[in-house]
């Protein structure tokens, strides 16, 4: 049977939609399968960009501390200083190696479980960040302490080179004591509470964790104003004392430096008037 002109024509028509069919369809797997894979590379991507966003943190984190380390100068201050040093060492040690897994990383349940590692490893460094606060806002306080307390020495140190000039009634020692313990003193005392009063503008401005450097410098000159004044008050004394009680013969002879020996030709004098007067008695009986 012969086949008309157009059912050919409809024939080929068919033919040529089913062809395409089949090449669409064959078509369709390999796109998917592209997807699939694209789909675990992003997630490779995402958790290495994840695990050195990660380091990085951690990084700063121990560059923060041990950039730092002058800032902290006590005793117990050191002491946490080693501890949360060598916490943040560890700290990017692991980034490090968070960074190497997340390399080779290839399933989603590895790449699951380093995502959470780097979640747990980012909170570590924001505790590590806060303690490294704490234990600068407690030393702060500890030099403040040791401020007031330096403040206070120098206060008390001038209060007795104070006394000692007070009590003086020589005008050339007052003078003396004036010029060499006093008035030094003063300003020694003057440039502790200096120090006291820049420690406390920092702390209302509320600035003491980002210059605690600059408050460890002012304990180091306010201690320095203390101890000068304390030298001059136990000193002071050596030239307050050097006046004497004119009344006092044997005092006298001290504070004019006259010496052992002229102290007992006066002693020496006096028992022989003594015994004069008594054989004079003696002679009248």
């Amino acid at each position: 049977m012969s086949i008309s002109k157009s059912r050919r024509r409809a024939l080929s028509v068919m033919i040529a939609t089913a062809v395409a069919a089949q090449g669409v369809a064959t078509a369709v797997p390999p796109a998917a399968h592209a997807t699939e894979v694209s789909a675990e590379q992003q997630g490779g991507e995402t958790l290495a960009k994840k695990a050195e966003a990660v380091k990085a943190k951690a990084v700063r984190v121990h560059k923060q501390i041990s950039d730092r380390s002058d800032a902290v100068t006590t005793e117990e201050g050191q002491k946490e200083y080693a501890t949360i040093l060598a916490a943040a060492e560890t700290l990017v040690k692991e980034t490090e190696a968070l960074v190497e897994e997340a390399k080779n990383a290839t399933s989603k349940e590895d790449m699951d479980a380093l995502s959470d590692k780097a979640d747990a490893l980012g909170t570590k460094a924001d505790r590590i960040s806060q303690d490294w606060i704490r234990i600068l806002q407690e030393e702060v306080v500890r030099y403040r302490a040791g401020i007031d307390a330096a403040v206070k020495r120098a206060e008390d140190a001038l209060t007795v080179i104070q006394a000692a000039y007070d009590r003086t009634e020589d005008m050339a020692v007052k003078k003396r004591i004036a010029s060499e313990f006093l008035n030094p003193a003063k300003e020694f005392v003057a440039e502790a509470r200096h120090k006291q009063a820049e420690v406390a503008e920092i702390e209302r401005n509320q600035q003491s964790v980002f210059r605690v450097e600059s408050i460890r410098d002012a304990l180091v000159a306010a201690n320095s104003a203390a101890g000068k004044t304390v030298e001059l008050s136990n000193s002071v004394d050596k030239v307050a004392g050097k006046q004497g009680d004119k009344g006092s013969s044997i005092d006298n002879n001290l504070a004019l430096g006259l010496g052992i020996p002229a102290i007992i030709a006066v002693l020496v004098g006096a028992v022989a008037l003594l015994l004069k007067k008594a054989l004079s008695m003696v002679g009248k009986h």
